[in-house]
């Protein structure tokens, strides 16, 4: 098996720069959220109004997820990168508005139905108004998902072409709107229940210039976006054929995350539980998102054109390469957010109505979903490996099987921890995921170069304890429980930045190839 960091064609290269442009903006969207996360435990604090609030920001997000993102990427980017390889221009642009149509009619005749049905429960239904408040939410938000979905289908259109700053930035376009516009909430807004409202209407008017943010960028490329109906062009139809499995695999584990939230919200007998979990939630995608995200995406499209080039062993390199980096940094990067959960969880929202008791759930809540990170990570890219060569059955039939897998454990962990039992349902889910997605792809492609991966990913881990071990250590005697704000960052900054010294001072001791890797990319 040969170095990926050593590989003369370059390919290795080409989808870590392109991930590591991703991974900035998404670095820039996730400073973006954790401000607006403050804000938000500022003012809303883990009551009541929170819980409604995010549970109906679960539904647009859990369609979001299933018509968008993953299932529109792994269906588009395969199809769209052999059409730009092999199709003339204009049927490229004619694949793009008949898709483009198509998606806007099923999300904008799924979107009136909801709103249909969720208008209907508040006129003539009678509900509690902790449910009142849940639908008046729900009923604004909703049309959010037209324009998230769409957003998400120019994002993997622009990616086929390998373009990915636009998409890169969609996050921080929301962010910044979402930022705005609780800023003058919270200060022309007094009660929190209207505020709500008010917020509900912001996050749509983010949607919609998250949209138009990406227009300028395809209408560079010569697409546009003009209505057709020619629902024939076989290459449509082959990625409904892609497009299906993948929607009912992102199904059942959307409607897993929903039956989660819906625990929390209606087992957990302590009020704030669904805002604990989507606190934690957010954390533990931060680097996720920064490393499984990013490399993901990246090197979709490198593996997309190895398969359409029948080249298996550039795949299979391109592959190895993606998911040893990814795991070099995951590792380290979720036992690093065990380590220093409670005092992230403290600096970052414990401020206004959020407590020292929601600090401490929520702190418990992130430690248990760190334990899958790498996990979680690892299965982005080995996901990606599958769409590649136009495989959407397999996934599916493997998430099927996790869902099952979770919901046990859901319903077994939540008597013992709580909300916190979620989490680590989760955790162990995402690894039971890698393990059956890694050996079936072994037997499907041959050797993989296993033996490295382990061998590299042990030496990772164990610089990765003796990291924690340093900022737990370090956090245990030096944190400053009562300082003021500012001191108290300056030490976690101090921790973090200390705790990622020793990592890399280990791994340069151990002379593991991807820290050069990483730094060779770095100084070109």
């Amino acid at each position: 098996m040969s170095d990926p960091a050593k590989t003369p064609d370059g390919e290795h290269h080409a989808f870590i720069g392109a991930a590591k442009l991703i991974a900035a903006c998404t670095m820039l969207s996730r400073v973006l959220g954790l401000v607006r996360d403050i804000m938000m435990a500022t003012f809303f604090g883990a009551a009541a109004v929170s819980d409604a609030f995010f549970t109906a920001w679960k539904i647009p997000n859990l369609f979001r997820r299933l018509f968008g993102e993953g299932a529109v990427s792994s269906a588009l980017v395969p199809t769209f990168t052999a059409s730009i390889k092999t199709r003339s221009d204009e049927q490229t642009r004619k694949l793009f508005s008949v898709t483009f149509t198509a998606m806007f009619l099923l999300l904008g005749a799924l979107t009136l139905l909801i709103e249909g049905v969720v208008n209907g429960l508040l006129w003539w239904g009678e509900f509690t108004p902790r449910t009142t408040l849940l639908l008046q939410y729900l009923a604004i938000l909703m049309p959010y998902m037209v324009l998230i979905c769409l957003s998400a289908f120019l994002m993997a259109v622009l990616n086929a072409y390998k373009h990915f700053f636009a998409p890169a930035m969609m996050p921080v376009v929301l962010n910044v709107v979402w930022i705005g516009g609780l800023y003058l909430i919270m200060l022309l807004v007094g009660d929190q229940a209207a505020g709500g409202r008010w917020l509900s209407i912001v996050i749509l008017i983010g949607g919609g210039l998250q949209l138009l943010f990406q227009v300028p960028f395809a209408m560079r490329r010569g697409l546009r976006l003009r209505p057709s109906t020619d629902f024939s062009d076989p290459e449509f139809r082959r990625i409904l054929r892609l497009w299906v499995p993948v929607v009912i695999g992102s199904a059942v584990v959307q409607v897993n995350a929903l039956v989660d939230h819906g625990l929390a919200y209606f087992v957990v007998p302590y009020t704030g539980a669904p805002t604990f979990l989507h606190y934690g939630n957010r954390l533990m995608h931060l680097p996720i998102a920064l490393i499984g995200v990013a490399i993901s995406t990246a090197v979709l499209p490198t593996l997309s054109e190895h398969a359409a080039g029948e080249e298996p062993e550039k795949f299979k390199r391109s592959l190895i390469a993606a998911l040893r980096v990814t795991l070099f940094l995951a590792m380290p990067a979720g036992i690093g957010l065990m380590a220093t959960s409670r005092p992230l969880v403290e600096v970052i929202f414990r401020h206004g109505a959020f407590t020292s008791t929601a600090a401490g759930r929520t702190a418990w809540v992130v430690f248990c979903y760190a334990l899958g990170i790498w996990a979680h990570t690892g299965v982005f890219v080995l996901l990606r490996a599958f769409y590649a060569v136009r495989d959407t059955r397999t996934p599916l039939r493997v998430a099927l099987v996790m869902v099952l897998l979770n919901l046990a454990l859901n319903l077994t962990l939540i008597w013992f921890l709580a909300e916190a039992g979620l989490a680590l349902a989760t955790s162990i889910s995402g690894m039971a995921q890698f393990v059956v997605l890694w050996v079936i792809l072994r037997k499907r492609l041959g050797r993989l170069g296993g033996r490295d991966v382990a061998h590299s990913s042990l030496k990772t881990l164990a610089m990765s304890l003796v990291m924690g071990a340093a900022a737990a250590a370090a956090w245990h005697y030096l944190w400053p429980e009562d300082a003021w704000i500012g001191v108290r960052v300056g030490v976690l900054a101090g921790i973090i930045l200390g705790a990622m010294g020793v990592f890399a001072a280990g791994a340069a001791l151990l002379r593991m190839s991807e820290l050069r890797q990483i730094l060779r990319l770095r100084r070109q």
